[in-house]
């Protein structure tokens, strides 16, 4: 019989393999929900601190095990929008960015430019991406070399996710980065 260590080595890659399927399979669900157009919009007047508050908790850990602040600012504005929908958005950016910041933080922010929209960002301080691979980043199981490098995990699905909630939502995503510096 092999010793217990071997045993639980076997174990925990059983398990982590276990938990990489299950959010493999989760993701993928959620593009097939997107992609039916049977996902329904239900728009409600959403206080924007209450989903910044809900990512924090959830994100909040994993930040920190990384030894990344995640700051989240304060924002007292109210959308017409699917809480559900827009959470799942910005809990995409955020798993995106904490999973390529080595160090530093990563920032949600709430700003209202000159003509009256509000505008959320996710700011990271990570690898970054080259400007000519910025559209690229939202195709499916697109993954850049530097983020394969940087990160072994991960699927090339959360910006997807990301760009069909863009449109169900009808919320434009845009993107800007500078490589070593962050997005």
């Amino acid at each position: 019989a092999p010793p217990s260590s071997d045993i639980a080595k076997l174990s925990a890659v059983a398990s982590a393999s276990l938990a990489r399927m299950r959010e493999l399979l989760k993701m993928l669900l959620e593009i097939s929900r997107l992609e039916s157009g049977t996902v329904q919009v239900v728009n409600e007047p959403v206080r924007v601190a209450d989903i910044c508050d809900d990512i924090e908790r959830q994100f909040g850990h994993v930040a920190r095990a990384k030894s990344l602040r995640l700051v989240s600012e304060p924002c007292p504005h109210i959308v017409e929008t699917d809480p559900k929908l827009l959470r799942g958005m910005l809990s995409n950016l955020v798993a995106n960015a904490i999973r390529y910041t080595p160090h530093g933080e990563v920032h949600l922010q709430c700003m209202v430019p000159a003509d009256g929209s509000l505008r959320l960002a996710v700011r990271d301080t990570g690898i970054g991406i080259p400007g000519d691979q910025l559209q690229a980043i939202f195709e499916d199981f697109n993954r850049l070399e530097e983020a394969r490098r940087a990160h072994r995990d991960g699927f090339g699905l959360g910006l997807g996710i990301v760009r069909r909630l863009s449109t169900v939502l009808g919320f434009p995503v845009t993107v800007e980065s500078t490589v070593g510096r962050g997005s």
